[in-house]
């Protein structure tokens, strides 16, 4: 489904419904372009849910607080409650699918583009791998303040409340470094992004396709326990693909600002890894993003799957 030519198909409308609901929504869920964008939407809200308790002990572990994510996970229950999991969670929760929206919808446009040039009529792996790039790059300019936020929200000690929500954050941030301290890290995201989204992309899109050729079947016919299998290894494998880099852009975005921020730019991060933990510190934290990574990973890629399918 997500390598169909027909992606771009027109929509068609029925001017004989006299219900005004039934008149409006009908046309909506022939839009091709809106069952992608719903799908990809409820596939961030999912990613969110089922990641951001392993997210948390991530960005605790990367930021030194703790050594494993048993330790940090424990350690938040104890003092703030299974509630405390869900620290900063309001700006992914809504960002997330929004940006899932958005990146999903830069890859079939991605897509689109590149299939009007094909003499095949098909898609190439390589092309899976280019669209996914052109998506991830793109995300990233949304993707760097949403997650600089919730950073600098996550990593706050217990009982040293720096601020107080996202708002407060943003003000915050605002003040001591206007635009350039919400973007800081852009550089990294893009980096991180543009090739993790494209071995996404790649990795999920080639099973499927090898799936559909040893069963000989379409792609709607492919169980749902395999859409989660592939799903997460998607995911791993976009994580092994990049984690040196996300671990400096988690320390450099969980700097503070102005003439109390401790590195200047990301060679100073990266200078200060080595030197405290060696190459080792570069990974930092991957068991728990890889723990992570699985279960949301199968959870967006099925529910993309699902509901595309679902909506026809």
């Amino acid at each position: 489904m997500l390598l169909e030519s027909n992606l771009n198909q027109d929509n068609n409308r029925n001017s004989s419904i006299s219900n005004p609901l039934t008149h409006y929504v009908c046309p909506l869920l022939k839009n091709e372009s809106f069952k992608q964008t719903f799908s990809a939407f409820n596939g961030g809200l999912a990613q969110t849910l089922i990641g951001q308790p392993l997210d948390l002990c991530k960005v605790l572990i990367q930021t030194g607080q703790f050594k494993s994510p048993i330790a940090a996970a424990r350690s938040v229950v104890k003092n703030e409650g299974v509630l405390g999991l869900y620290k900063g969670s309001l700006v992914p929760l809504l960002g997330v699918g929004v940006i899932n929206a958005i990146m999903f919808n830069f890859c079939f446009e991605a897509r689109r583009l590149i299939l009007k040039h094909s003499e095949t009529g098909a898609l190439t792996l390589s092309q899976i791998y280019l669209s996914g790039t052109i998506a991830g790059g793109l995300t990233s300019f949304i993707n760097t303040p949403v997650e600089g936020i919730r950073i600098l929200l996550q990593a706050q000690p217990h009982g040293i409340k720096l601020f107080n929500g996202p708002s407060h954050c943003i003000a915050q941030i605002w003040k001591q470094a206007g635009l350039s301290g919400l973007f800081r890290g852009l550089g990294l995201t893009f980096a991180r992004d543009t090739h993790a989204h494209g071995v996404w992309f790649l990795t999920y899109e080639y099973l499927i396709e090898r799936s559909c050729g040893l069963r000989k079947c379409q792609r709607e016919d492919i169980p749902l326990w395999e859409l989660l299998v592939y799903g997460a290894i998607a995911g791993d494998l976009l994580w092994l693909s990049v984690y040196p880099i996300d671990v400096v852009k988690t320390i450099r975005q969980n700097d503070q600002f102005g003439l109390q921020a401790k590195f200047h730019n990301t060679k100073e991060v990266v200078m200060y890894v080595y030197k405290t933990s060696g190459w080792k510190g570069f990974w930092s934290g991957l068991t728990s993003s890889l723990l992570r990574a699985a279960p949301v990973n199968a959870g967006v890629f099925c529910t993309v799957e699902l509901c595309l399918r679902n909506l026809g």
